[in-house]
């Protein structure tokens, strides 16, 4: 298990989300071997050869949530990118076990591809509108026992209904909400870079009719209203106005993105 695009080993986290998926139970992250070696320390050579294969099998899903561009199918890839830019790795032991029924065709890749588009939506909209994050492994933690396994058909709407019942910190923001907060949420500050890119990425590929590959072009984020505006500034605005351009500076409607 390695993130391919840092160069590092990610096998302690690899273990961890295993054990969490597998069990429903967040390992310590000072006690990730020692809590391993008491579930699988055991002498029957057909039981280990079980565990290593399983473990295995889940490392190939790892590999693939860690590094996108090793998924073969270029819809789920770019997906999975998605997961990754958003630096949601809580969400790791859920998707573990739904690569796995995708891989076993318990869900076909519509489905796979529509679950990873529902997370990434409750994901992010939580980011806009400030839910404490702290909620959230718990949340992942036990979301794919929520899942109706025994009828295909109800697999996906099993778990939309559920998240969709969440309330205060587990909650799944509304659109109301979500654009309520946009229009007074710190973007420029209160976001890291990726998760800032990440939503001009997907503004640009709602609003324009051709597919722009941020990946091929540096991007800078910049400040229409700048944030330290000259005086000819104050000559234009009346000072009411000033005062809301100050207020709205890191706001998304004073930010824009410029190609280097």
């Amino acid at each position: 298990a390695k993130d391919e695009s840092k160069n590092e080993s990610m096998v302690s986290d690899f273990i961890r989300d295993f054990m969490t998926s597998e069990y429903g139970k967040i390992p310590n992250k000072n006690r990730v071997y020692e809590e391993f070696k008491e579930k699988y320390s055991i002498d029957d050579f057909d039981k280990i050869k079980n565990y290593l294969k399983v473990l295995k099998e889940y490392a190939s899903y790892y590999n693939k949530l860690l590094n996108p561009k090793n998924e073969n199918d270029k819809d789920i890839s770019s997906k999975l990118e998605n997961i990754k830019s958003l630096e949601v790795n809580v969400s790791y032991p859920f998707f573990l076990k739904i690569y796995k029924d995708y891989n076993d065709n318990i869900i076909d890749k519509n489905k796979f591809i529509y679950i990873i588009d529902l997370i990434e939506s409750f994901v992010f909209r939580r980011f806009i509108c400030d839910v404490p994050t702290n909620a959230m492994n718990k949340i992942f933690m036990t979301l794919y026992k929520q899942i109706d396994k025994t009828d295909k058909n109800n697999y996906v709407k099993s778990l939309e209904e559920y998240l969709c019942r969440l309330e205060f910190s587990q909650k799944f923001p509304k659109d109301e909400e979500v654009i309520s907060k946009l229009k007074d949420r710190d973007i420029y500050e209160s976001m890291n870079q990726k998760r800032k890119m990440y939503l001009f990425e997907k503004l640009e590929q709602g609003l324009s009719q051709t597919f722009i590959n941020f990946s091929q072009t540096t991007y800078t984020i910049e400040h229409i209203f700048p944030q330290k505006p000259v005086k000819e500034w104050k000559k234009e605005l009346n000072p009411k106005d000033y005062d809301i351009m100050q207020e709205k500076l890191h706001t998304i409607a004073n930010l824009t993105i410029s190609a280097n």
